[in-house]
């Protein structure tokens, strides 16, 4: 929210882009350090790390993050006070054009990201018999994965294609990917098949969190972007459970298959 408040529709791709190259950072270290932590000393250990860290943290967003971002106007009017979730707010946003087709479209992206990304550390402890360390260096390299294409190619393609594009192209990375994990019979084909994964939830979801900031009022980003949270949840609740009745009942490869399914419908729901 605070990044769609202080930027103007040609920078803001690229500042999200710097966003989630910092999320990327995170996950890159963490995903490293934590494995590391782990296997030295014990999993209460690398949460009690977590939990200082995210103490640092609030305290950094406390003294440096302003609490006002939005540029006020002279005839701004101010509005009634509302709920958390706001039922008359969601259906007015989601009249606003296009808004409400990004929305899908970011609910199934996700949906077939998470069923597989969510129970990956399962996959890879029960089926590729990694220790926490290896884990953790598996994360670590999708992590600079998404880094790199962060950097090197999102931006520059945001700026030459359009979002509509970006989102087509995303949308089939992901589906080649879980073509090739639910082929995959060894760590490294894992390593192969996770990287277009990488590259195509890195893209979509600074394209469409981009275009959906762009298609409403700059007052309404705020609201906007919560409610991309609110699918981002929608998406963590609903794929943890579709994943393990796959894994469970079908077999690891069910997964990719599912993943690459969901996404050739959307890729013909996005052509026609």
């Amino acid at each position: 929210m605070v990044v769609s408040d202080v930027t103007d529709d040609e920078s803001r791709a690229a500042a999200l882009g710097l966003l989630g190259l910092s999320l990327i950072t995170g996950i890159v270290l963490g995903s490293l350090f934590g494995g590391m932590v782990t296997e030295k000393y014990s999993p209460s250990t690398s949460f009690l790390v977590a939990a200082m860290l995210s103490v640092l943290s609030m305290v950094v967003v406390w003294f440096t993050i302003p609490a006002q971002t939005k540029q006020k106007k002279k005839d701004d009017k101010p509005k009634p006070k509302q709920g958390v979730f706001d039922v008359n707010e969601l259906r007015r946003l989601l009249s606003v054009p296009n808004v409400a087709r990004l929305l899908g479209t970011k609910f199934f992206l996700l949906m077939s990201v998470m069923v597989i990304q969510g129970i990956l550390p399962v996959i890879l402890t029960d089926i590729f018999e990694l220790g926490a360390q290896d884990t953790g260096i598996f994360f670590m390299t999708a992590g600079i994965i998404g880094a790199f294409f962060q950097v090197v190619a999102v931006g520059p393609l945001s700026k030459r294609f359009t979002d509509k594009s970006l989102i087509i192209l995303s949308s089939l990375l992901i589906a080649v990917s879980g073509i090739l994990m639910a082929k995959a019979t060894t760590i490294s084909h894992m390593y192969i098949g996770f990287a277009p994964h990488v590259f195509g939830n890195v893209m979509f979801d600074v394209v469409i969190n981009s275009a959906l900031s762009k298609a409403v009022p700059q007052e309404d980003t705020g609201a906007i972007m919560g409610f991309t949270g609110t699918v981002y949840h929608l998406s963590m609740v609903l794929s943890p459970l579709l994943s393990a009745l796959l894994l469970e009942n079908v077999g690891f490869p069910s997964l990719g298959f599912t993943s690459s399914a969901i996404n050739a419908l959307l890729l013909l729901f996005m052509l026609l």
